[in-house]
């Protein structure tokens, strides 16, 4: 929710190019750095001998193609005038709610960065209240996503409280996580804000980095708080200095740099 909440924020400079730049731009960025990372990750597993299309399709750098798909669709409202974008609005969501690609979660949080960075004023004039309101949403939604007691309703409606509960934190949570940063951004160190910006270089190179050792880790049911604690930080420490250090590697050819970065 946070990588495609703040792909939404910063879209909306490239949203008024015409359609035909915004593609062309678009494709460049995601499409080509997709097909270049999903042929990496293929190769690699083949060699392990753990293939499978399905996989690659559904699950491998989803978040590209993900994340294109919102784009286009929020490029398109853009441009419509009246009470077409409304009606626009209602039909995506609810199209989306049977898609792929976890579209149905992506395609919210995108919007709901679009929609701050449009007023992005009062956004920054208000942000300590953005602050507060979003922590406290996000602890109490969190609490009732960890109530089971609290869904016990009706079963065809079960499943999409639930979801909409789920969203809500990943949303609030995001929120919460810009309105910190900016309330603290010139305390932020440089380091901090240079690995911010190479958010999608980590992304893809902690999934082809989980593809390959998947299988090498194992979560302890019986030691949790040392799990998500310990060890999954620290995991998550050493793949992003990974990436940081492969997007360095990568940066100093250009036209590796445009084939696998879409830069």
């Amino acid at each position: 929710p946070l990588f495609m909440l703040i792909s939404g924020f910063f879209s909306r400079n490239s949203l008024e190019l015409n359609f035909k730049e915004f593609c062309r731009k678009k494709c460049k960025q995601l499409l080509q750095p997709y097909v270049s990372w999903q042929l990496i990750s293929i190769a690699i597993k083949l060699l392990i001998g753990s293939f499978s299309i399905e996989e690659c399709v559904r699950y491998d750098f989803w978040f590209l193609i993900s994340l294109f798909i919102c784009s286009m669709l929020t490029w398109v409202y853009a441009h419509l005038n009246g009470y077409w974008k409304n009606i626009y609005l209602f039909g995506t969501i609810l199209l989306l709610q049977f898609g792929i690609f976890r579209l149905r979660d992506m395609y919210p949080c995108f919007l709901v960065g679009y929609f701050i960075s449009c007023r992005r004023d009062f956004f920054e004039k208000n942000n300590r209240g953005f602050l507060v309101v979003s922590v406290t949403l996000y602890a109490l939604l969190a609490y009732f996503t960890l109530d089971q007691n609290f869904f016990d309703v009706g079963y065809s409606i079960k499943g999409m409280l639930k979801h909409i509960n789920v969203l809500a934190v990943g949303i609030a949570g995001s929120i919460a996580v810009i309105s910190l940063f900016h309330s603290f951004r010139s305390k932020i160190p440089l380091v901090i804000c240079n690995v911010g910006q190479k958010t999608l270089t980590i992304y893809l190179v902690q999934s082809l980095l989980f593809t390959i050792t998947k299988n090498s880790f194992h979560i302890d049911e019986y030691n949790l708080v040392l799990t998500y604690l310990c060890t999954i930080p620290l995991i998550t420490l050493l793949y992003t200095t990974i990436a940081v250090l492969i997007e360095k590697t990568i940066k100093r050819s250009k036209n590796l740099s445009l084939i696998m970065l879409g830069k």
